[in-house]
């Protein structure tokens, strides 16, 4: 899951950087707003040692980058679909894209009603960035497919998750995502 981060960040280190320089991902903040070239000097004041962003600021920046992918999610969805379903599936999408494969394999069978191969497949997604595995994406990966099987009432069949981190997953729920919900109205529809 995303947090919620003030300073811009380094989206492969997970530190905060001080020089546009420094970055070996992406440059990121807020709720994993990727910062593009044509933005930096937007965000240029959040680099590390600077401002915060913080209250009606960093809110905005939140709703700028959730909202559009709140209703792209919605208008693929044609199934039936719980809110801890649609949380796991957007939290996917966010992180890989709406375009990746995987993704959009595990929406095809959300939306045929098989619950246990939307969850494979989401446990199976994209776990690798610039071509290395990224521990924070295996994780993730396990955490989605553990929120999305639970919210659906399925066991997922996969010698991958061991039961205990799926339980700690679901336990621990979608914290960034479900904090920025509880402050605003945006809901499944």
């Amino acid at each position: 899951m995303e947090g919620v981060r003030s300073q811009v960040y380094d989206d492969a280190t997970g530190k905060v950087v001080s020089a546009w320089e420094q970055v070996k991902g992406f440059p990121t903040i807020a709720l994993g707003r990727l910062i593009q070239p044509g933005d930096r000097a937007r965000f240029e004041r959040f680099l590390g040692g600077r401002d915060k962003l913080v209250g009606a600021e960093l809110d905005s920046v939140i709703r700028e980058t959730i909202e559009p992918r709140e209703r792209q999610l919605s208008a693929l969805i044609t199934a039936p679909t719980t809110q801890g379903q649609f949380d796991a599936l957007f939290s996917f999408a966010f992180n890989t894209g709406f375009g990746n494969k995987t993704f959009r394999a595990a929406l095809v069978a959300h939306n045929a009603r098989d619950a246990n191969e939307a969850a494979r497949l989401i446990a199976a997604g994209t776990v690798t960035s610039k071509g290395k595995v990224i521990a924070g994406l295996v994780k993730r990966r396990a955490r989605e497919a553990a929120a999305y099987a639970s919210a659906a009432g399925q066991a997922i069949a996969s010698n991958k998750l061991p039961i205990l981190s799926i339980l700690a997953a679901v336990a621990a729920g979608y914290v960034a995502i479900r904090w920025w919900r509880s402050r605003h109205t945006t809901r499944l529809p």
